[in-house]
């Protein structure tokens, strides 16, 4: 496992488990120093995690923690349901 998918699957566990919870502004380089990591896999799992929409971009912020529901074992954005 690289480390950007490490990266993305500590911090989609941690938003599943709420450990990040919604409305939570995530900053890229106290994500990075957390998890022992580089900014460039932090980041590049934060676009990932965008892209799918556990996190959205604030500019000139950083990430928000998107709502997340859990239906089964589905995950939907507030949005799509």
């Amino acid at each position: 496992m690289n480390l950007t998918s490490k990266a993305y699957e500590l911090i989609r566990d941690e938003i599943m488990t709420c450990a990040l919870p919604p409305g939570q502004q995530i900053a890229q380089a106290q994500l990075a120093e957390r998890l022992a990591m580089g900014l460039t896999p932090v980041r590049e799992a934060l676009q990932r995690l965008t892209h799918q929409g556990f996190v959205r971009v604030i500019p000139r912020v950083g990430y928000i923690v998107s709502s997340v529901t859990l239906f089964g074992h589905a995950v939907r954005r507030g949005r799509d349901l």
